[in-house]
Protein backbone atom coordinates (compact mmCIF):
# COMPACT_ATOMS: atom_id res chain seq x y z
CA UNK A 1 0.00 0.00 0.00
CA UNK A 2 2.78 2.30 0.77
CA UNK A 3 4.30 1.72 -2.43
CA UNK A 4 1.54 2.37 -4.02
CA UNK A 5 0.61 5.71 -2.26
CA UNK A 6 4.28 6.78 -2.79
CA UNK A 7 4.05 5.97 -6.66
CA UNK A 8 0.87 8.02 -7.25
CA UNK A 9 2.99 10.87 -5.08
CA UNK A 10 5.65 10.89 -7.73
CA UNK A 11 3.05 10.35 -10.47
CA UNK A 12 1.39 13.42 -9.48
CA UNK A 13 4.27 15.51 -8.89
CA UNK A 14 5.80 14.85 -12.24
CA UNK A 15 2.73 15.68 -13.84
CA UNK A 16 2.47 19.30 -12.09
CA UNK A 17 5.76 19.97 -12.65
CA UNK A 18 6.12 19.61 -16.53
CA UNK A 19 7.58 22.92 -16.75
CA UNK A 20 10.91 21.40 -14.83
CA UNK A 21 11.20 18.39 -16.95
CA UNK A 22 10.53 19.92 -20.64
CA UNK A 23 12.77 22.46 -22.50
CA UNK A 24 9.94 25.16 -22.94
CA UNK A 25 12.04 26.68 -26.31
CA UNK A 26 10.99 24.30 -29.24
CA UNK A 27 6.96 24.82 -27.25
CA UNK A 28 7.53 28.58 -28.06
CA UNK A 29 9.04 27.90 -31.39
CA UNK A 30 6.00 25.33 -32.58
CA UNK A 31 3.49 27.98 -31.14
CA UNK A 32 4.88 31.16 -33.05
CA UNK A 33 5.71 29.17 -36.30
CA UNK A 34 1.77 28.04 -35.92
CA UNK A 35 0.45 31.31 -35.51
CA UNK A 36 2.60 33.47 -37.95
CA UNK A 37 1.65 30.98 -40.73
CA UNK A 38 -1.44 32.02 -41.49
CA UNK A 39 -0.06 35.36 -42.50
CA UNK A 40 0.00 36.45 -46.09
CA UNK A 41 3.55 38.37 -45.34
CA UNK A 42 5.75 39.22 -42.36
CA UNK A 43 6.42 42.66 -41.41
CA UNK A 44 9.85 43.96 -41.68
CA UNK A 45 10.60 43.87 -37.67
CA UNK A 46 9.13 41.34 -35.72
CA UNK A 47 9.10 41.84 -31.57
CA UNK A 48 9.51 39.44 -29.35
CA UNK A 49 8.58 38.58 -25.70
CA UNK A 50 8.12 35.43 -23.58
CA UNK A 51 5.83 35.87 -20.57
CA UNK A 52 6.72 39.52 -20.66
CA UNK A 53 10.83 39.12 -21.15
CA UNK A 54 13.29 39.15 -23.66
CA UNK A 55 13.38 35.66 -25.32
CA UNK A 56 16.45 33.51 -25.15
CA UNK A 57 18.88 34.11 -27.72
CA UNK A 58 18.72 30.23 -28.35
CA UNK A 59 14.76 30.92 -29.18
CA UNK A 60 15.74 33.87 -31.28
CA UNK A 61 18.45 31.79 -33.39
CA UNK A 62 15.52 28.86 -33.66
CA UNK A 63 13.65 31.08 -35.34
CA UNK A 64 16.79 32.55 -37.51
CA UNK A 65 14.95 31.13 -40.57
CA UNK A 66 12.27 33.49 -40.95
CA UNK A 67 11.88 36.11 -43.67
CA UNK A 68 11.75 38.82 -41.06
CA UNK A 69 14.48 41.22 -38.48
CA UNK A 70 13.81 39.68 -35.28
CA UNK A 71 14.73 41.77 -32.26
CA UNK A 72 14.17 41.44 -28.51
CA UNK A 73 11.86 44.12 -26.47
CA UNK A 74 15.41 45.24 -25.40
CA UNK A 75 16.89 45.77 -28.91
CA UNK A 76 13.61 47.34 -29.77
CA UNK A 77 13.85 50.19 -27.12
CA UNK A 78 16.22 52.00 -29.27
CA UNK A 79 13.90 51.88 -32.42
CA UNK A 80 11.91 55.09 -33.66
CA UNK A 81 8.62 54.05 -34.46
CA UNK A 82 6.95 57.10 -34.54
CA UNK A 83 7.91 57.27 -38.40
CA UNK A 84 7.38 53.48 -39.14
CA UNK A 85 5.41 52.68 -42.14
CA UNK A 86 2.25 50.73 -40.87
CA UNK A 87 2.98 47.22 -41.07
CA UNK A 88 6.65 47.50 -40.93
CA UNK A 89 6.67 46.16 -37.24
CA UNK A 90 4.99 43.73 -35.20
CA UNK A 91 5.12 42.95 -31.60
CA UNK A 92 4.70 38.86 -31.12
CA UNK A 93 4.41 37.80 -27.37
CA UNK A 94 4.19 34.39 -26.03
CA UNK A 95 2.45 33.80 -22.60
CA UNK A 96 0.24 32.10 -19.92
CA UNK A 97 2.20 28.83 -20.59
CA UNK A 98 0.50 26.29 -18.40
CA UNK A 99 2.06 22.92 -18.59
CA UNK A 100 0.15 19.80 -18.49
CA UNK A 101 2.33 16.71 -17.55
CA UNK A 102 5.66 16.84 -19.51
CA UNK A 103 4.20 16.11 -23.31
CA UNK A 104 0.49 19.13 -22.84
CA UNK A 105 1.10 22.22 -22.41
CA UNK A 106 -1.56 25.29 -22.83
CA UNK A 107 -0.38 29.09 -23.66
CA UNK A 108 -0.91 32.26 -25.47
CA UNK A 109 0.20 33.59 -28.52
CA UNK A 110 -0.78 37.28 -28.99
CA UNK A 111 0.62 40.26 -31.82
CA UNK A 112 -0.40 44.18 -32.07
CA UNK A 113 1.06 47.07 -33.62
CA UNK A 114 0.48 50.62 -33.61
CA UNK A 115 0.26 52.89 -36.46
CA UNK A 116 1.68 56.41 -37.14
CA UNK A 117 -1.65 57.38 -36.56
CA UNK A 118 -2.42 56.00 -33.28
CA UNK A 119 -4.27 53.37 -34.45
CA UNK A 120 -3.83 49.93 -32.38
CA UNK A 121 -4.58 46.55 -33.66
CA UNK A 122 -3.97 43.32 -31.69
CA UNK A 123 -4.81 39.63 -31.88
CA UNK A 124 -4.39 36.54 -30.16
CA UNK A 125 -5.07 33.15 -29.26
CA UNK A 126 -4.94 30.22 -26.58
CA UNK A 127 -3.24 26.96 -28.15
CA UNK A 128 -3.13 23.17 -26.63
CA UNK A 129 0.48 21.93 -27.83
CA UNK A 130 0.86 17.88 -27.18
CA UNK A 131 3.98 16.34 -28.00
CA UNK A 132 3.35 13.42 -30.73
CA UNK A 133 6.41 11.40 -32.13
CA UNK A 134 9.19 13.79 -30.27
CA UNK A 135 7.94 16.39 -31.98
CA UNK A 136 5.09 19.77 -30.62
CA UNK A 137 2.17 19.93 -32.79
CA UNK A 138 -0.90 22.35 -32.23
CA UNK A 139 -3.46 20.18 -31.38
CA UNK A 140 -6.28 22.70 -30.52
CA UNK A 141 -6.88 26.29 -30.92
CA UNK A 142 -9.16 28.03 -28.25
CA UNK A 143 -10.07 31.21 -27.49
CA UNK A 144 -9.77 34.06 -30.34
CA UNK A 145 -9.75 37.35 -29.42
CA UNK A 146 -8.60 40.82 -31.70
CA UNK A 147 -9.09 44.59 -31.41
Amino acid sequence: MRRLLYSISVFLFITSCGSLLADPEPVYETAIRHYIGNWPTLPDRLILSVEGEDPPETLLSRLDDLDTRLLDRDASSSLDFSDMEPGSYRELSVRNVRWRGTNRVLLEVSSGSTSPGGHTDAHGVEYLLQKKDGEWVVVEEGVEWMT
